[in-house]
């Protein structure tokens, strides 16, 4: 009897990277795809577990902390940033983060130490949760160690599993969830703190998240970095974080 390894319409996909066999099953009620991979039962998160994926970002208190509940449904606090570079002879016109990123398909965000660069992570984190047509998922570019199997893929999968709803076992199968061609989740790649990355793995990061824009063009990235260490690194719309003021202060988060 031919096992899973041994069906004929076994497809091989990305180059030969990883097998992937038609579908074998699913799960009437979360909706997760079941697939074969090297005759290993795969689970592909489906539309309900997404959701619930969403609400777990929704209710984790480090990112919804920052969310002014006065309003039915909440909306976020407002964080000020400024264009970078400001001209000298100009006085930098601040505007909320989620205002001025809004449309960035990629964007920096710049600041010095302390002022909130991980914490306008946050809130962005929070506000595709809301909006719920994005997948948010947050990385700390200082766990970048692909001689130790800390690969940009790897990094990714361990961000979206943090929350316990998602439980992708392996980098190869969050590529073969992101090649669903079904329903592919649309992801916002937070990414944190590029000057804390090994200096000696800043090229090959670097070329890892080009890799990444280029294979998955509908994702949306937003990268922080230390203002002293940008350099413009990468030509994107660059933001520098205001200090915190106003409401966020007033609320004393």
């Amino acid at each position: 009897m031919a096992g899973p390894s041994d069906d004929p319409d076994r497809t091989s996909a990305s180059g030969g990277d990883y097998i992937a066999g038609d579908k074998v099953g699913g799960d009437k009620v979360l909706g997760d795809k079941i697939i074969f991979v090297r005759g290993r039962e795969v689970r592909l998160p489906g539309p309900e577990t997404v959701r619930r994926h969403l609400d777990a970002i929704r209710e984790n208190p480090n990112y919804n902390r920052w969310v002014d509940d006065r309003y039915v449904g909440g909306v976020a606090l407002p964080m000020r940033v400024a264009p970078y570079p400001t001209k000298l002879d100009h006085e930098p016109q601040r505007v909320d983060l989620l205002q001025a990123i809004s449309d960035a398909q990629h964007c920096i965000i710049l600041g010095e130490p302390g002022i909130g660069k991980t914490t306008s992570l946050e809130r962005l984190m929070w506000a595709a949760a809301m909006r719920g047509d994005l997948m948010p998922v947050y990385v700390r570019l200082a766990e970048y160690k692909p001689d130790e199997g800390r690969t940009f893929p790897d990094l990714l999968r361990r961000g979206l599993n943090s929350e316990g709803v998602l439980h992708l076992p392996d980098p190869e199968t969050l590529m073969l969830w992101l090649h669903n061609e079904e329903a592919p989740p649309i992801l916002w790649l937070l990414l944190d703190g590029l000057n804390e990355a090994r200096p000696d793995l800043v090229p090959s990061l670097l070329e890892a998240i080009h890799s990444h824009s280029r294979d998955f063009p509908a994702h949306r990235l937003a990268l922080t970095c230390r203002t002293a260490d940008w350099g413009n690194i990468l030509n994107w719309p660059a933001w520098e974080v205001q200090e915190l003021v106003d409401e966020a202060q007033r609320w004393g988060r």
